[in-house]
């Protein structure tokens, strides 16, 4: 898995438009909680991937698709919520995730 360190200490974040750079915030692991305006349609593969510190995710009505591992190793998860909007999850979605 990719990591990157240099957002390690990033602990809360409001995305008010897309995500499109793919491993934006890969590896922050003092990332805790993210809030994802309506603009956002998509997550890019591994945006979030090896956020451990990650607890909780809303993805709002307005998204339309996750990428490939886009929360892989994110083992601090205990709460995401998936609209009926979602019509696309990539390959391991969720994976190393407890």
């Amino acid at each position: 898995m990719y990591q990157r360190q240099a957002h390690a200490t990033v602990a809360n974040c409001f995305f008010e438009s897309a995500l499109r750079d793919n491993r934006a915030f890969c590896g922050c692991t003092g990332l805790t909680s993210i809030t994802l305006s309506d603009s956002v349609t998509s997550i890019g593969d591994e945006e979030f991937s090896g956020c451990t510190g990650l607890t909780s995710v809303k993805i709002p009505d307005s998204a339309t698709s996750i990428g490939d591992r886009a929360f892989d190793g994110c083992t601090g998860l205990t709460s995401v919520t998936i609209p009926d909007s979602v019509t696309s999850i990539g390959n391991n979605g969720n994976k190393n995730c407890q």
